[in-house]
């Protein structure tokens, strides 16, 4: 029943040009996460497990279009902003565009295309290498917006959280972490203790890692010589000396020069990526996260605030890191275990009320009750890492 509702609602959520007052042109169609309800532009890492979803049912040349319309932005702008809206073009969101061009090649072997996007995946790599670095080359979210669009963010940010933790803090100070952790797609988390720009994030630097991988593959498919290799291998060595420690990985504050051991999914993801093999680890990691009905996406924490990227909720893209790492590390078990929970989930919450939503309890098993904003009706990540678990668990693999 999800399936169908999933090909059938496809569709739906193409726009041939934005459909918000705010909206950007672009010069092909798009996937809005939404048929219909709250979010209707391109989004930048929706739209990555939308097109792992694309990929799957066979709609490559939907993904495409997709690909074709950040390359675009990309090259307008050095980055692929948060979404295709003037309100929204001051911060990125994470960089998934190369790897999004690596799964549509491995799904159609087009060399071609990788010519193509080659130059715009390399400065989209190099914006994060150059403009959200810290001096030990670890990298870090951040924005593009000034001290007066922070302190406007300010009042945003304070009417979804509830409350201020940083009390030293002036407004602008606290607009503009809270803006970087907008860029880091959490928003909002405990992860960062709303201080997001003194942290080097371990699932952004584990993906920039895959992106420097990736990137060696291309160049070398090409006959391209480059040094994305070596680069991959420091930043390796980086994650190791200042991400890791014996409870696993997590993320590093630069700023006060010590990791913050706190389980989220995020700690799942140089599993995925192939920075470690430790099998055993990353069961203890998982351990902290799974419950009887899904994966949380981080631990339990008591604060005044209210987060949404944090328990109870499972939000769909976060399972699919989730998986990826499991399925990365051959843990079988696990990685069935854990697409047999996300997709109950999804498919008892659609028998009963005929939707797909953003985000789910992994408590309950049902839908999110902790949100920052109103709950809408999604298609995007919730169908595309659906769609995934659902072959994976049918043994078909793409």
């Amino acid at each position: 029943m999800v399936r169908k509702y999933i090909l059938e609602n496809y569709p739906n959520c193409i726009r041939k040009k934005g459909c918000s007052k705010d909206a950007l042109d672009l010069p092909y169609s798009y996937t809005s996460p939404c048929a219909k309800g709250l979010f209707d532009d391109l989004f930048y890492w929706d739209t990555y497990f939308i097109n792992l979803g694309l990929l799957h049912d066979g709609l490559a040349d939907v993904a495409y279009n997709n690909i074709k319309d950040m390359a675009y932005l990309i090259e307008k702008f050095s980055y692929m902003p948060n979404a295709a809206n003037y309100a929204l073009i001051n911060r990125s969101q994470v960089p998934l565009f190369i790897q999004m061009c690596f799964d549509y090649y491995q799904s159609t072997k087009d060399i071609s295309f990788v010519r193509a996007m080659y130059s715009v995946m390399e400065k989209e790599y190099h914006f994060w290498t150059e403009r959200r670095s810290f001096e030990n080359g670890l990298c870090h979210y951040g924005n593009c917006a000034d001290d007066k669009f922070h302190a406007f963010f300010y009042d945003e940010y304070k009417g979804r959280v509830k409350h201020i933790e940083n009390k030293e803090f002036s407004k602008e100070q606290v607009g503009d972490n809270a803006m970087a952790e907008c860029e880091s797609g959490w928003d909002f988390s405990s992860r960062f203790d709303q201080r997001c720009l003194s942290f080097a994030p371990v699932d952004l630097n584990s993906i920039l890692y895959a992106n420097e991988k990736t990137l060696a593959f291309f160049s070398s498919l090409l006959s391209i010589e480059t040094d994305y290799e070596q680069r991959a291998e420091r930043r390796k060595q980086l994650i190791n000396k200042y991400l890791h420690c014996q409870k696993g990985y997590f993320d590093y504050d630069v700023k006060n020069d010590k990791i913050k051991v706190f389980y989220t999914i995020a700690s799942l993801l140089p599993y995925a990526y192939g920075i470690s093999s430790d099998k055993e680890e990353c069961r203890r990691v998982l351990s902290h996260l799974e419950t009887e009905k899904g994966i949380l996406t981080s631990e339990k924490v008591e604060t005044e605030c209210i987060y949404q990227w944090g328990y109870p909720n499972m939000w769909p893209n976060l399972v699919y890191f989730a998986f990826k790492a499991l399925d990365n590390l051959s843990l079988v078990e696990e990685a069935k275990r854990i697409s047999m929970k996300y997709t109950k989930a999804v498919e008892d919450e659609f028998n009963r009320c005929g939707k797909l939503w953003e985000k789910y309890d992994a408590v309950s098993g049902e839908k999110a009750k902790v949100n920052e904003y109103s709950e809408t009706e999604m298609m995007g990540w919730t169908a595309g890492v659906y769609v995934v678990l659902d072959d994976y668990l049918k043994g078909v693999r793409k």
